[in-house]
């Protein structure tokens, strides 16, 4: 008797341990990649220039596509200074860290600094520009309805 007792005992015992050693693998936060940041979000940017001929409020509205391997493209119409400006495509380019932080630059010289949240469905960025200061809001569009 005593030696079942042993043996169902080692036997829960080692089921015990494999299974703790499992949880935390099942269910740890995966970090975050290039990959984190794909599809298609509503952009809202509100700024200002500070200095040289265009000083004054910026806003920009648009859509911007992340293609969750560092590439994306940006539509948007922008107010500068009280003045509407034509709509335009920017391209970029973006990287993540495994903490959901990042960067990004575009094809007109401008960068900025981004953290994925919401699981990526929200992100929050500034500018990083000399000369102006800026908060970026872009929020997940659905896929029903946009051409996504």
């Amino acid at each position: 008797m005593k030696d079942r007792w042993f043996r169902t005992s080692l036997v829960v015992a080692t089921f015990l341990a494999f299974t703790v050693a499992a949880v935390p693998g099942a269910f740890a936060r995966k970090g975050c990649s290039n990959a984190s940041l794909k599809g298609s979000y509503g952009l809202l940017f509100n700024g200002t220039i500070l200095g040289g001929p265009f000083a004054g409020p910026i806003t920009i509205v648009g859509i911007a596509k992340f293609d969750g391997a560092g590439n994306w493209t940006r539509t948007e119409t922008a107010n500068v200074n009280g003045q509407p400006l034509p709509s335009e495509t920017i391209t970029g380019t973006y990287s993540i860290n495994g903490d959901c932080t990042g960067s990004t630059s575009d094809d007109q010289g401008h960068s900025s600094f981004l953290v994925l949240v919401n699981n990526g469905k929200e992100v929050l960025s500034e500018g990083t520009d000399k000369g102006a200061v800026a908060t970026i809001t872009l929020k997940k569009r659905s896929s029903e309805g946009n051409g996504d």
